[in-house]
């Protein structure tokens, strides 16, 4: 019984110490949020309103023509973009110490910074296509498609909107904001999920290009880009959410 007693003190004083350098991290994460001036969805106002309020007051008056949770739309919206801002905080943190071949005598023996940069990577790509699944979600609640809801993602949603809806000034703007910048975001989403992880991508590919000096220097530009990548990224869902947001007021039907 005392060994047990022993043993269970030990797992307490352990479980104390992960919990003081996780909140350790926690406020480094925080800290760099602050230099980077890195925001959340929460952290930025619409039309000079809190983006609840702004969600609020603008689609309260327009009914829905699927199902529709205002809180639960707007809390996923919200958490999502929590972790977006959290995920690019870790990416800024650790890129420094990432792995670069060239330097290192054209080897990889990854670094746990490394393999941490690209697990990070990993989920922010996931992430931000979920949050743009959501935004297409909330279009469907209000907007006709004549879409299945097992077919609705964002991208078919803005495509498969009536033609009055498409001639809305939102609605021209959202599109060009997925046209211009999305495309490439989504497909390295779709390339981690369906094909290969960043890792394993960026692992083989060094192997490959051994010789390839021109190669290897492009693939760790590419490596680089990504917090930078995430955190432009991150302006974009605000937008998103103002223009889809907006659209729905102005092209719903009213209740």
């Amino acid at each position: 019984m005392a060994a047990i007693r022993r043993k269970g003190v030990s797992c307490i004083y352990k479980m104390n110490d992960f919990i003081s350098e996780y909140r350790n991290l926690d406020r480094t994460i925080r800290e760099e949020y602050l230099r980077l001036d890195l925001k959340c969805l929460s952290e930025v106002k619409f039309d000079d309103e809190h983006p609840l309020s702004f969600f609020t007051h603008k689609l309260d008056n327009i009914k829905p023509i699927n199902s529709f949770h205002s809180l639960k739309n707007y809390t996923e919206l919200s958490f999502i973009s929590d972790d977006l801002k959290y995920y690019t905080a870790l990416t800024y943190l650790l890129l420094p110490y990432i792995n670069d071949p060239i330097k290192e005598n054209m080897t990889y023996r990854q670094t746990l910074e490394d393999k941490r940069y690209l697990s990070y990577s990993n989920i922010l790509f996931q992430l931000f296509y979920n949050y743009w699944d959501r935004i297409g979600d909330l279009l469907y609640c209000f907007l006709e498609t004549a879409l299945k809801e097992r077919d609705v993602y964002f991208n078919k949603v803005l495509q498969n909107l009536n033609g009055e809806t498409k001639n809305s000034k939102y609605y021209k703007t959202l599109n060009k904001l997925y046209m211009e910048k999305l495309p490439d975001l989504l497909r390295k989403r779709k390339d981690i999920v369906h094909y290969s992880q960043l890792a394993s991508d960026i692992y083989v590919g060094t192997f490959i290009n051994y010789n390839d000096t021109e190669k290897l220097e492009e693939a760790q530009k590419t490596k680089e880009s990504f917090p930078a990548l995430f955190k432009q990224h991150i302006e974009y869902t605000f937008i998103g959410f103002e223009l889809a947001i907006k659209l729905i007021n102005e092209k719903g039907t009213r209740k």
